[in-house]
């Protein structure tokens, strides 16, 4: 079992975000592999079509879903 992300690591990995991001992350049980995943999809906005190795699909997918949140302009939503 991975350890939780701690809020600095989280903050290093992503950059900085309100405590309600982090605590939605934090929720996830996300592995720091998981978050690097997701920081990485969004910033290239595109999900991949194939099951990622290694990785919980589906904690990636909502980990992807709270970083597009603050990464969206406010323009597109």
């Amino acid at each position: 079992m991975s350890e939780t992300l701690s809020r600095e690591r989280i903050i290093e990995i992503v950059g900085k975000l309100g405590a309600e991001r982090i605590v939605e992350i934090i929720d996830t049980g996300a592995s720091e592999r998981e978050l690097v995943e997701a920081k990485m999809l969004a910033l290239q906005q595109e999900m991949p079509s194939t099951e990622i190795p290694g990785v919980r699909v589906d904690v990636v997918h909502r980990l992807y879903d709270i970083l597009r949140a603050d990464l969206i302009d406010p323009n597109e939503r």
